[in-house]
Formats: structure tokens, C-alpha cells, sequence
């Protein structure tokens, strides 16, 4: 799968895609849209998140068919109020200063509660979880 982590302003994203042999693949994206610019981490079937990306673009009229593909998005608001997105499409934000998604998602977690930021929490979970491997990409919010 992957592993996305977000703390204080900073979204990180591996750089692993799994299928019938290993990619590498960029899952952590900068979107400008009308209400300014949104950072997303997917992870689970790249179609369905990339999909997910375009609607994200779009005025969201109309829900996209993703299908029951597994897939999850963490988007993060010029605000940096974060939402959490699965292929049902109804997002819900949770509480708390930091965030991850993923295979890798507890070890990321374990290591944010331990003091470190989305980066090192990414290459941490890339040590223990094998769906997760360098290189880790970030992206900063207003950056």
C-alpha cells in the first residue's frame, strides 16, 4: 500500500507502487483550486486515487466512479484542517496534530507521538513495513 504522513504543515508520501513488480510513483500532490491550494496523499489503487486527484480539480458536482477499489486520501486545507477520504467519498476530519495513512500508517504514527516530523516518520515505517520504501517526497503547505 504506502505510507502518507502529515504534521505540522509538512505532507510526506513514499515512493513504492506495488503490483505485479515494484514502481516507483509520486502519491503526494499540490492542487490550486478556487478555494486555494490543497495538499493530497493517496494510497491503495493508484487509479481510484488519481481519479480521486481529478475530482478533487473539478467543481465535484457529480461523484466519480472509483468503484470498490481500496483507497484512501489524507487532504490537507490552505488552513491545515485535515480530511480523510475512502472510496465512499465522504471525507471526515479527525482530531489530533499529526496524521497518517497506509500499510505504514502506525509505525508513521508511532514515531510522530515519539517526536518526529511527516519525513522521518515516513522513513521509519519504510524500515519496518514492506509496502513502504524510499525515496520519501514532501510537500509544504503555502510552500
Amino acid at each position: 500500500m504506502t505510507t502518507i504522513a502529515y504534521r505540522a504543515g509538512v505532507l510526506a508520501g513514499d515512493s513504492q507502487a506495488t503490483d505485479d513488480q515494484l514502481w516507483q510513483a509520486r502519491k503526494i500532490h499540490r492542487l490550486d483550486i478556487v478555494a486555494g491550494e490543497l495538499l493530497v496523499g493517496i494510497c491503495g489503487d493508484v487509479h481510484a486515487g488519481l481519479v480521486f486527484v481529478e475530482w478533487l480539480k473539478d467543481d465535484r458536482s457529480r461523484k466519480p466512479d472509483i468503484g470498490n477499489e481500496d483507497f484512501e486520501a489524507i487532504v490537507v486545507a490552505p488552513n491545515g484542517r485535515v480530511t480523510i477520504w475512502t472510496q465512499s467519498l465522504i471525507g471526515w476530519t479527525p482530531a489530533g496534530r499529526f496524521f497518517a495513512i497506509g500499510s505504514g500508517a502506525k509505525a508513521a504514527m508511532g514515531a510522530m507521538w515519539a517526536g518526529k516530523g511527516a519525513y522521518e516518520a515516513v522513513c521509519i515505517a519504510a524500515k519496518v513495513d514492506p509496502y513502504t520504501r524510499k525515496p520519501v517526497h514532501t510537500l509544504e503547505l503555502g510552500g
